[in-house]
Order: structure tokens, then C-alpha cells, then sequence
């Protein structure tokens, strides 16, 4: 619902990612890496959102 009220927020999308890879990672990788990489065609509004934007870039590429 996050993601709907607000989404250009990178944290909404990097904590949803997240938790869907802690449900189950095989049925949730998918998901999980297209959030991500929505999170980081997003531009960061302050210093919070570029450790945020950090955060998803270092996932995504964990997962990948």
C-alpha cells in the first residue's frame, strides 16, 4: 500500500523487496529484483533517499 500512497519512494520499494526475500527467496526473486530495479531509476530527494537508493543498488546486485 506504501508503494501506491508514495511511489517515488526508494526505501517503500528496497523494505518490500526485502521482505518478500525473506517469505521465500525462489518464489519472491523475480518480484523482488523488479522492485529493485525500480528503486534505482528513481532520483533521491535528500541524503536519507541516497543511502536508500545505495541500499537498493547493493541488493540488486547481490541478487543478480
Amino acid at each position: 500500500r506504501a508503494i501506491k500512497l508514495e511511489p517515488k519512494m526508494i526505501i517503500h520499494k528496497v523494505e518490500y523487496a526485502r521482505g518478500l526475500l525473506l517469505l521465500d527467496k525462489k518464489k519472491y526473486l523475480e518480484k523482488a529484483i523488479n522492485l529493485l530495479e525500480d528503486a534505482v531509476k528513481l532520483k533521491p530527494e535528500d541524503a536519507a533517499e541516497q543511502l536508500d537508493l545505495t541500499r537498493a543498488k547493493s541488493d540488486l546486485a547481490a541478487l543478480r
